[in-house]
């Protein structure tokens, strides 16, 4: 299970579906499944769903993992607050609330008129953000440069100061983690998901109020101490996740439930 979906329904489905979806997920389903073994990507998770009745016992995490070529045998410096560049990566849709985070950027952009904000994906919201971009007068400041290169998704991670999402809600936070591996630190909202792949302070930062969101990026930014600390321990973290661990992590649980069921029957 990659997260709990909730108040993402109103996003996904239409007004009156929504709520059918929410209950089909938070009431109905867990019934079903709660007792057996259930695997989820972050402890924050785990949690929230031991909260909701899942046995402790029967939900296992296993952290999603980083593929190789993103790792930077050596990350680039303080140079990058120089007319700083801020990345964020993901499907163009509503949950993602990249409308919101271009709003915020122009919020930055009358403090730090020299940052850029590249956002990198594609999805239902191409023409909408690309409406708002050339309405906020945020052309030259602001790029949407839909589907990337592996390469060129690369190569902008190490470019950039900071990673930012200000998404309503995720599983993980896996451009959190990329991005580290570039030894980019992160001011991202303060979500499940993203609570599991950020150590809030070290790594990145987690905000909770959106009204905060530019101010926060702007202390990062102005404070070169706190961004290399968090760039340092960003890469170093970015280090502890390995895809043969997670698989390792599942075929363990799932060899544990074999066994069991073997033995019962």
């Amino acid at each position: 299970m990659h997260h709990i979906h909730e108040d993402m329904w109103r996003d996904s489905l239409p007004r009156l579906l929504a709520p059918l979806g929410r209950i089909l997920e938070v009431r109905i389903a867990p019934p079903f499944y709660k007792d057996a073994p259930l695997i989820t990507l972050a402890d924050s998770t785990r949690d929230e769903l031991i909260d909701r009745g899942f046995h402790p016992d029967k939900v296992h995490v296993a952290h999603p993992g980083i593929s190789a070529h993103f790792f930077a045998a050596q990350p680039k410096g303080v140079e990058r607050l120089t007319a700083p560049l801020l990345v964020a990566v993901g499907r163009l849709a509503p949950v993602k609330r990249f409308d919101l985070l271009i709003h915020t950027f122009e919020q930055l952009h009358h403090q730090r008129p020299d940052a850029r904000l590249v956002i990198i994906g594609e999805g239902p919201d191409d023409h909408v953000l690309t409406q708002l971009v050339k309405d906020r007068n945020l052309a030259g400041s602001v790029t949407l440069a839909g589907r990337v290169s592996q390469d060129e998704l690369v190569a902008t991670y190490r470019d950039a100061a900071l990673l930012v999402s200000m998404s309503h809600s995720e599983g993980w936070g896996m451009t959190i983690t990329e991005a580290a591996a570039s030894g980019t630190p992160c001011v991202v909202t303060d979500n499940v998901g993203h609570r599991g792949a950020v150590v809030n302070g070290r790594t990145g930062l987690l905000v909770a109020d959106d009204t905060q969101f530019a101010q926060t990026v702007a202390n990062v930014l102005d404070n070169r101490a706190m961004w290399a600390d968090m760039a340092t321990a960003s890469f170093a973290h970015s280090q502890t996740f390995s895809w043969d661990a997670c698989a390792e992590k599942i075929l363990r649980v799932i060899d544990h439930e074999v066994r069991r069921q073997s033995a019962d029957a």
